[in-house]
């Protein structure tokens, strides 16, 4: 049994061969397990650069908040100073109304030199942190305009 199917299965083969159940796992712990036996299957399934512009293509044409999430994370392990990543994680978990973990991501992306007042003054605002809301607003108004995004 490969260690995927023992996460799904909660058994695993013991040494002489016979099948047992393995004990209930928390939430947690299964998630760890499988994160894990995700990682190994990736590794090998995917050369790390064909590894990155595959996430980056899966982020691209995904509809889904948590697999784009899932795919950031993956990014930002592989490249830690894409400070445009860290700014899509922000705006992200800001559609999610996680405000705190949005504003988190501005930061790390503004420390990395990615331009983020406006979306993080609007986080900012959602958690009632009125003063640096503004000092926010007033950064991205004071910004020359580049032009609208392009739609996600």
């Amino acid at each position: 049994m490969q260690k995927g199917d023992c996460v799904l299965s909660e058994r695993s083969v013991n040494k002489l061969g016979n099948v047992e159940a393995l004990p209930l796992l928390s939430r947690g712990a299964w998630e760890e397990q499988w994160r894990a036996f995700e990682e190994q299957l990736y590794e090998r399934l995917l050369p790390p650069a064909q590894g990155e512009t595959w996430h980056r293509l899966q982020i691209e044409s995904s509809n889904s908040s948590h697999v784009t999430l899932w795919h950031l994370d993956r990014l930002i392990d592989a490249v830690p100073e894409d400070g445009e990543l860290l700014r899509r994680r922000g705006e992200i978990h800001a559609s999610l109304r996680r405000h705190a973990d949005a504003v988190a991501y501005f930061d790390a992306a503004r420390a990395l030199g990615v331009s983020v007042a406006m979306a993080r003054a609007e986080s900012l605002l959602e958690l009632e942190r009125w003063i640096e809301a503004a000092e926010d607003f007033e950064k991205a108004a004071s910004q020359p305009f580049t032009g609208f995004a392009s739609p996600r």
